[in-house]
């Protein structure tokens, strides 16, 4: 039985893959934006955390121009084993900056993403600081 949950409720549906993403944005107050995205996959048998960040890692470079990797650590979150990537890219005659965290759970990649132009990295850092800190994960037998 596959239940999916969501704010407003929640409902079964058998036989579907699961592939949610959640889009949220702030407006920052100099007026450019705060972008959050989460999303999950499934991890492939035979595939591992480390290889699905790395893949993402790789798509993003082929199509995001100037696309470079700042940093990369393992962590955890809420208990989960994570890889955290910082990554910059050009966009639309600016720079962008993005906190990325990868958390593996069951046989789940949940993908969280805080993205905001490089001279609001400090509230993009703050801000993913911030889900990482109030994230509780469901027991997902």
């Amino acid at each position: 039985m596959s239940i999916y949950y969501m704010n407003e409720g929640a409902f079964q549906l058998d036989g579907f893959t699961d592939h949610t993403v959640h889009a949220l944005d702030t407006t920052l107050p100099e007026g450019r934006r705060l972008t959050f995205v989460s999303s999950r996959n499934k991890i492939p048998a035979g595939k591992s955390l480390r290889d699905l960040t790395t893949d993402h890692i790789k798509q993003q470079a082929a199509r995001l121009g100037g696309y470079a990797v700042l940093d990369q650590r393992d962590a955890e979150w809420a208990g989960a084993p994570a890889i955290e990537v910082r990554v910059r890219w050009r966009h639309e005659g600016g720079v962008l900056y993005q906190r990325q965290t990868h958390v593996g759970l069951l046989d789940l990649c949940l993908f969280f993403g805080m993205t905001a132009p490089l001279e609001d990295q400090e509230a993009c850092e703050a801000r993913m600081e911030q889900v990482r800190q109030t994230l509780r994960l469901r027991d997902l037998e």
